[in-house]
């Protein structure tokens, strides 16, 4: 993909990506976290699951549909953005289908097969539409309606699923409770916003500071070092739900032993790609991006050490702050992420462009995963 597009329009794609991604973060209230803390609390109950599912996904449609007016008047309003108005007409489509994903409930229900199955299907058929729909730089707008399409697909099988693992037909409208949800959830909303600040923003600051050949490059880096996170991740979000009925059942010896052996885990795994990956960047950018993207080259190496803090951040916030429900810990983490995240933004990125992003997003999960250990010896020794 990336050398048939090229940096420039890899960089706008990513550009467009960076701000649904924004809105989909900004909609999602925490939900993401949230949800799988619910959801785990009632596996066991059929009827209480189903409630809290209609509860959370009626106050996700409201944000969704609230955000999709603003993103449509951002949109006309931006000249940057209405110049490519098919393309953010897209962007909006693939935006509202997040909502149907629905990932935090069937993580809070360890159907982590079934999560595995559809990625795999869904990925399968992505890189079949690339190799087949995108042949030259023109056909940028054919990997935006790829996306739009994939997550149609992916929320009309997770409807299909979602039936054989709710009772949907006992609920009352009467009997819901929205209110419940809204103090916790506004609590993580101001979470996620200060985290999509350093998350999702530096894309979009990079876009409007620097150029769309800047994001090229920094995003394509940033994608590969992404790629093994995610993996290592997948360890963290694993066993999220079992340490939260471990730790509200009684079980804190046992919630802190799988503590220890995820981090010693994360730790003996990530540091070795971290050097591997460093020392190998110039080869890794070659074979995956061509020799067209040798700027890529040191901000994969600048961020290669995020694969070991963010797997960190993973454990001590996701597993052990979260599962504590210490939700103002994490807040607070995230707004001296975000305030390192803009300073640093603003001095870098005109002078370093993508260099100058790679360190920031480096010192700013560096910060993030340091207050994450602090707050999580603070209350959990």
């Amino acid at each position: 993909l990336a050398r048939i597009l090229g940096p420039d329009q890899i960089g706008l794609l990513n550009f467009a990506e960076s701000i649904s991604r924004y809105f989909i973060l900004v909609a999602a209230l925490g939900i993401p976290i949230y949800g799988v803390r619910e959801i785990a609390k009632q596996q066991e109950n059929k009827l209480n699951r189903s409630q809290v599912f209609v509860e959370i996904a009626i106050i996700n449609l409201i944000t969704t549909i609230l955000l999709t007016i603003v993103f449509v008047a951002i949109i006309l309003w931006v000249p940057m953005l209405r110049d490519e108005l098919p393309l953010f007409g897209w962007a909006i489509a693939y935006f509202i289908l997040q909502m149907f994903y629905f990932e935090w409930f069937f993580t809070g229900m360890n159907q982590f097969k079934f999560i595995a199955l559809r990625s795999f299907v869904i990925r399968f058929l992505f890189i079949v539409f690339v190799f087949v729909l995108i042949q030259s730089k023109s056909d940028y707008l054919k990997y935006m309606q790829m996306q739009v399409l994939l997550s149609l697909l992916i929320a009309l099988i997770n409807f299909k699923y979602l039936y054989s693992l709710l009772d949907l037909k006992n609920i009352r409208l009467s009997n819901l409770n929205l209110k419940q949800h809204l103090k916790p959830l506004f609590l993580l909303f101001l979470t996620i916003f200060s985290i999509s600040i350093y998350f999702s923003l530096d894309t979009i600051l990079l876009g409007f500071l620097a150029n769309n050949e800047s994001v090229g490059y920094y995003s394509s880096a940033l994608k590969l070092t992404k790629l093994i996170i995610a993996v290592l991740g997948s360890i963290s979000v694993a066993m999220f739900p079992q340490m939260i009925n471990l730790y509200h059942n009684g079980g804190e010896e046992q919630f802190e032993r799988m503590v220890k052996q995820c981090y010693t885990l994360i730790l003996s795994l990530s540091i070795p790609l971290v050097i591997l990956i460093m020392g190998s960047a110039n080869d890794i950018i070659t074979l995956f991006l061509g020799d067209h993207f040798t700027r890529a080259i040191l901000p994969l190496q600048i961020t290669a050490p995020l694969i070991t803090i963010v797997s960190l951040s993973g454990i001590f916030g996701f597993q052990v702050l979260s599962a504590l429900s210490k939700d103002k810990a994490i807040l607070l983490s995230a707004i001296i992420g975000m305030i390192f995240s803009i300073i640093l933004s603003i001095l870098l990125v005109p002078h370093y462009k993508e260099n100058g992003e790679a360190i920031t997003i480096l010192i700013t999960e560096l910060s993030v995963s340091l207050s994450f250990i602090y707050f999580s010896n603070k209350y959990f020794s």
